[in-house]
């Protein structure tokens, strides 16, 4: 992992209940001090190991102008949590 892995890492894990619990990609966003391209190629390779999942919220009615703003957009589809599998942490 490098540097950014890491907090983007260290942030989903404070920000969930645990393991394989979606966080929202807005929220996470708010709390990393980086630049946003960094973020989005940063998890863009985070889901190269396969513990790592972007996927689309089931509910688009909730999602605001933020989310919309802080998805990342893969095959066409906006994706707007991060979920991260135990394993990820144990590498």
């Amino acid at each position: 992992m490098n540097l950014t892995a890491d907090i983007i890492a260290a942030h989903y894990d404070d920000l969930s209940d645990g393991p394989q619990v979606a966080v929202r990609l807005a929220t996470l966003r708010k709390r990393i001090n980086e630049p946003q391209d960094r973020i989005t190629a940063t998890l863009l390779e985070m889901t190269g190991t396969g513990l790592v999942h972007l996927v689309a919220s089931a509910n688009c009615k909730v999602l605001d102008a933020t989310d919309h703003a802080a998805a990342v957009r893969i095959a066409g589809e906006d994706k707007h949590l991060l979920i991260i599998e135990p394993e990820y942490f144990q590498a």
